[in-house]
């Protein structure tokens, strides 16, 4: 079972959750996205889990992730990969540009 109560996080008011990760930085920002982000996986169920997405098939995955506010495309491509066993290979641009040049993959 999880250590942390989610369903507290997401209701807790936006002020205590800032000051609870202020040394992260950032932290009114953060604040805003962890609790639109509980509040988007807690619309439609009765509990906050994302264990349904280990059923999903990665296109319904990854389209899920990527409505997430905050959620970019590599960060989905990691969480398909490690958490999902999908068949992705995220790499930073700097990666990418070297493949490129390769010839390895398209340039897009």
């Amino acid at each position: 079972e999880d250590i942390v109560d989610w369903e507290a996080v997401r209701t807790a008011p936006d002020e205590l959750l800032a000051d609870l990760i202020r040394c992260r930085g950032m932290h009114v920002m953060l604040a805003r996205r962890i609790k639109a982000f509980l509040n988007q996986v807690r619309t439609g169920r009765s509990t906050i889990s994302l264990e349904w997405l280990r059923n999903a098939n990665v296109e319904e995955a990854t389209n899920y992730l990527m409505a997430v506010e905050g959620l970019g495309r590599k960060s989905v491509a990691c969480i398909v990969l490690l958490a999902l066993h999908g068949k992705e290979f995220p790499v930073d641009i700097n990666v990418a540009r070297v493949f490129a040049r390769l010839g390895w993959i398209p340039i897009e």
